[in-house]
């Protein structure tokens, strides 16, 4: 950690976005601020940053489910055994229940399993922990059985 905190030490940092430069920084350096980021892009990645850029592909990933999620309209006036699992996702978020939809995608829930999920199911496979959420999840299928399975 040390041998890291040493190396990036010496190195000088850009000012963030909008911020400007310092005047420090602009006498100390006669070149803009463009090529020091560039420089700073196309240094090798040592082994030990590896984690640090491993660590920026999950929030990358979920704002990609976000605008994918957000993209989709859900699907009330179609029958629900017909969803695909995007429109199951897009329904979960319609519920306000959209930060479970990473679940569903992974055990791909469509509509025909949506329609049969247990609180069991809710708990053990899709992990959702609190019971009120589960309990909101089971009253919004019940109402989508009463009004397309059971009419």
């Amino acid at each position: 950690m040390s041998i890291l905190l040493g190396r990036l030490a010496p190195q000088r940092r850009a000012p963030p976005p909008g911020r400007g430069a310092t005047a420090d920084a602009a006498s100390s350096d006669s070149t803009s601020a463009l090529p020091i980021l560039l420089r700073q892009a196309n240094e090798p990645v040592a082994e030990a940053e590896a984690p640090l850029v491993a660590a920026a592909a999950p929030a990358q990933t979920s704002a990609v489910v976000a605008a994918v999620t957000a993209a989709a309209v859900p699907v009330d006036a179609a029958d629900p055994s017909t969803w695909k699992v995007a429109d199951t996702c897009a329904w979960l978020a319609a519920q306000e229940l959209g930060e479970h939809s990473e679940a569903f995608k992974t055990h791909a829930v469509d509509g025909k399993l949506l329609l049969s999920l247990t609180e069991q199911d809710m708990y053990g496979t899709l992990g959702m922990t609190s019971p009120l959420r589960r309990k909101k999840l089971l009253m919004a299928i019940a109402a989508l059985r009463a009004k397309y399975v059971n009419p």
